[in-house]
Protein backbone atom coordinates (compact mmCIF):
# COMPACT_ATOMS: atom_id res chain seq x y z
CA UNK A 1 0.00 0.00 0.00
CA UNK A 2 2.85 2.37 0.83
CA UNK A 3 4.41 1.53 -2.55
CA UNK A 4 1.14 2.28 -4.37
CA UNK A 5 0.99 5.59 -2.46
CA UNK A 6 4.57 6.42 -3.45
CA UNK A 7 3.76 5.91 -7.13
CA UNK A 8 0.59 8.00 -6.74
CA UNK A 9 2.48 10.83 -5.05
CA UNK A 10 5.23 10.77 -7.70
CA UNK A 11 2.54 11.31 -10.36
CA UNK A 12 0.69 13.99 -8.35
CA UNK A 13 -2.30 11.70 -7.77
CA UNK A 14 -4.26 11.52 -4.53
CA UNK A 15 -3.14 8.37 -2.63
CA UNK A 16 -5.74 5.66 -1.95
CA UNK A 17 -4.26 4.74 1.43
CA UNK A 18 -3.36 6.50 4.66
CA UNK A 19 -0.05 5.24 6.04
CA UNK A 20 1.69 5.87 9.35
CA UNK A 21 5.13 4.83 10.56
CA UNK A 22 8.24 4.22 8.51
CA UNK A 23 10.56 1.47 7.34
CA UNK A 24 9.30 -2.00 8.22
CA UNK A 25 6.82 -0.48 10.70
CA UNK A 26 4.50 1.16 8.18
CA UNK A 27 0.79 0.62 8.80
CA UNK A 28 -1.62 1.47 6.00
CA UNK A 29 -5.40 1.62 5.80
CA UNK A 30 -7.76 2.64 3.02
CA UNK A 31 -8.18 6.40 2.99
CA UNK A 32 -11.67 6.91 4.54
CA UNK A 33 -12.84 9.01 1.60
CA UNK A 34 -12.27 5.98 -0.67
CA UNK A 35 -13.91 3.32 1.51
CA UNK A 36 -16.12 0.57 0.07
CA UNK A 37 -17.14 1.01 -3.56
CA UNK A 38 -15.70 4.55 -3.48
CA UNK A 39 -12.28 2.91 -4.01
CA UNK A 40 -13.01 3.15 -7.74
CA UNK A 41 -13.07 6.95 -7.44
CA UNK A 42 -9.53 7.10 -6.03
CA UNK A 43 -7.31 8.64 -8.73
CA UNK A 44 -4.12 7.04 -7.34
CA UNK A 45 -2.62 3.56 -7.49
CA UNK A 46 -3.96 0.77 -5.27
CA UNK A 47 -4.29 -2.99 -5.04
CA UNK A 48 -6.86 -4.35 -7.50
CA UNK A 49 -10.19 -5.40 -6.04
CA UNK A 50 -10.81 -9.13 -6.14
CA UNK A 51 -13.19 -8.64 -9.08
CA UNK A 52 -10.61 -6.57 -10.99
CA UNK A 53 -7.91 -9.15 -10.30
CA UNK A 54 -10.01 -12.01 -11.69
CA UNK A 55 -11.05 -9.94 -14.71
CA UNK A 56 -7.38 -9.19 -15.44
CA UNK A 57 -6.40 -12.86 -14.96
CA UNK A 58 -9.13 -14.19 -17.24
CA UNK A 59 -8.43 -11.65 -20.02
CA UNK A 60 -11.67 -12.59 -21.75
CA UNK A 61 -11.47 -16.36 -21.16
CA UNK A 62 -13.90 -18.59 -19.28
CA UNK A 63 -11.68 -21.61 -18.61
CA UNK A 64 -9.97 -22.54 -15.35
CA UNK A 65 -6.62 -21.18 -16.60
CA UNK A 66 -6.28 -18.26 -18.96
CA UNK A 67 -4.78 -20.60 -21.57
CA UNK A 68 -7.34 -23.41 -21.25
CA UNK A 69 -8.68 -26.05 -18.88
CA UNK A 70 -6.85 -27.81 -16.09
CA UNK A 71 -5.78 -31.23 -17.34
CA UNK A 72 -5.71 -32.76 -13.85
CA UNK A 73 -6.12 -31.97 -10.17
CA UNK A 74 -2.50 -32.42 -9.15
CA UNK A 75 0.95 -33.12 -10.50
CA UNK A 76 2.14 -32.20 -13.99
CA UNK A 77 -0.24 -30.18 -16.15
CA UNK A 78 0.80 -29.07 -19.64
CA UNK A 79 -1.49 -26.01 -19.68
CA UNK A 80 -0.35 -24.86 -16.23
CA UNK A 81 3.30 -25.51 -17.13
CA UNK A 82 3.04 -23.02 -20.01
CA UNK A 83 1.85 -20.10 -17.86
CA UNK A 84 2.83 -20.73 -14.24
CA UNK A 85 5.44 -21.75 -11.70
CA UNK A 86 3.80 -24.25 -9.33
CA UNK A 87 4.68 -27.38 -7.38
CA UNK A 88 4.90 -29.42 -10.61
CA UNK A 89 7.69 -27.38 -12.23
CA UNK A 90 9.17 -24.75 -9.90
CA UNK A 91 11.44 -26.79 -7.66
CA UNK A 92 9.40 -24.99 -4.96
CA UNK A 93 11.35 -21.80 -5.70
CA UNK A 94 10.05 -18.38 -6.75
CA UNK A 95 11.31 -17.44 -10.24
CA UNK A 96 11.90 -14.10 -11.98
CA UNK A 97 8.72 -12.61 -13.47
CA UNK A 98 8.07 -12.95 -17.19
CA UNK A 99 9.53 -16.38 -17.93
CA UNK A 100 6.16 -17.99 -18.67
CA UNK A 101 3.54 -17.02 -21.28
CA UNK A 102 1.46 -13.90 -20.52
CA UNK A 103 -2.30 -13.77 -20.83
CA UNK A 104 -4.13 -11.98 -23.67
CA UNK A 105 -3.69 -8.64 -21.86
CA UNK A 106 0.09 -9.15 -21.73
CA UNK A 107 0.11 -9.77 -17.96
CA UNK A 108 2.72 -12.22 -16.72
CA UNK A 109 2.58 -14.48 -13.66
CA UNK A 110 -1.10 -14.06 -12.90
CA UNK A 111 -0.98 -17.78 -12.03
CA UNK A 112 1.62 -19.30 -9.74
CA UNK A 113 4.98 -18.02 -8.53
CA UNK A 114 3.57 -15.82 -5.72
CA UNK A 115 0.10 -15.06 -4.38
CA UNK A 116 -1.05 -11.48 -4.96
CA UNK A 117 -2.84 -9.24 -2.49
CA UNK A 118 -6.25 -7.92 -3.49
CA UNK A 119 -7.81 -4.77 -2.08
CA UNK A 120 -10.71 -6.63 -0.44
CA UNK A 121 -11.07 -8.27 2.94
CA UNK A 122 -11.87 -11.97 2.74
CA UNK A 123 -15.53 -12.97 2.82
CA UNK A 124 -16.74 -16.56 3.08
CA UNK A 125 -20.27 -15.69 2.04
CA UNK A 126 -19.93 -14.46 -1.52
CA UNK A 127 -23.33 -13.79 -3.05
CA UNK A 128 -24.68 -15.52 -6.12
CA UNK A 129 -26.52 -12.32 -7.03
CA UNK A 130 -24.79 -10.55 -9.93
CA UNK A 131 -23.12 -7.26 -8.99
CA UNK A 132 -21.20 -4.65 -10.97
CA UNK A 133 -17.76 -3.55 -9.72
CA UNK A 134 -18.04 -5.12 -6.26
CA UNK A 135 -15.64 -3.94 -3.59
CA UNK A 136 -15.40 -6.00 -0.43
CA UNK A 137 -15.17 -4.62 3.11
CA UNK A 138 -11.90 -3.04 4.22
CA UNK A 139 -10.35 -1.73 7.47
CA UNK A 140 -12.17 -4.26 9.65
CA UNK A 141 -10.18 -4.66 12.89
CA UNK A 142 -12.40 -7.59 13.93
CA UNK A 143 -11.44 -9.62 10.87
CA UNK A 144 -8.12 -8.63 9.28
CA UNK A 145 -8.17 -11.46 6.72
CA UNK A 146 -7.47 -10.25 3.20
CA UNK A 147 -7.90 -11.91 -0.20
CA UNK A 148 -4.90 -13.34 -2.01
CA UNK A 149 -5.13 -14.80 -5.50
CA UNK A 150 -3.04 -16.64 -8.07
CA UNK A 151 -1.19 -19.43 -6.28
CA UNK A 152 2.51 -19.83 -5.50
CA UNK A 153 5.54 -21.78 -6.65
CA UNK A 154 4.61 -24.43 -4.08
CA UNK A 155 0.87 -24.55 -4.91
CA UNK A 156 -0.89 -27.44 -6.60
CA UNK A 157 -2.51 -26.71 -9.95
CA UNK A 158 -5.90 -26.22 -8.25
CA UNK A 159 -4.68 -22.93 -6.74
CA UNK A 160 -3.78 -21.62 -10.21
CA UNK A 161 -7.41 -21.46 -11.37
CA UNK A 162 -8.86 -18.03 -12.13
CA UNK A 163 -11.58 -18.61 -9.52
CA UNK A 164 -9.29 -19.93 -6.76
CA UNK A 165 -9.13 -17.65 -3.74
CA UNK A 166 -7.36 -17.78 -0.42
CA UNK A 167 -7.08 -15.56 2.63
CA UNK A 168 -4.18 -14.27 4.67
CA UNK A 169 -4.22 -12.69 8.11
CA UNK A 170 -3.76 -9.07 7.10
CA UNK A 171 -1.61 -7.12 4.67
CA UNK A 172 1.40 -7.24 7.01
CA UNK A 173 1.76 -11.02 6.56
CA UNK A 174 3.96 -10.61 3.50
CA UNK A 175 6.62 -13.14 2.52
CA UNK A 176 8.42 -14.16 -0.64
CA UNK A 177 5.32 -16.16 -1.62
CA UNK A 178 2.98 -13.15 -1.40
CA UNK A 179 3.35 -10.17 -3.70
CA UNK A 180 1.20 -7.46 -5.26
CA UNK A 181 0.59 -5.47 -8.39
CA UNK A 182 -0.77 -1.96 -8.45
CA UNK A 183 -3.94 -1.00 -10.28
CA UNK A 184 -5.60 2.29 -11.06
CA UNK A 185 -9.05 3.42 -12.13
CA UNK A 186 -8.55 5.39 -15.30
CA UNK A 187 -10.23 8.80 -15.46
Amino acid sequence: MAYCNAISTSKNLDPCYTCTGEGRSVNCLVNPKYGGSKIYSCPGYRFPTEAEWEYAYRAGTTTALYNGPLLGCQGPDANANTIAWFDGNSGLEVHPVGLKEPNALGLFDMAGNAFEFCHDRFQNDLTSTPVVDPAGPVNDPKDPRVVIRGGTASSSVLFLRAAAREDLDGFSSASETVSFRCARTLP
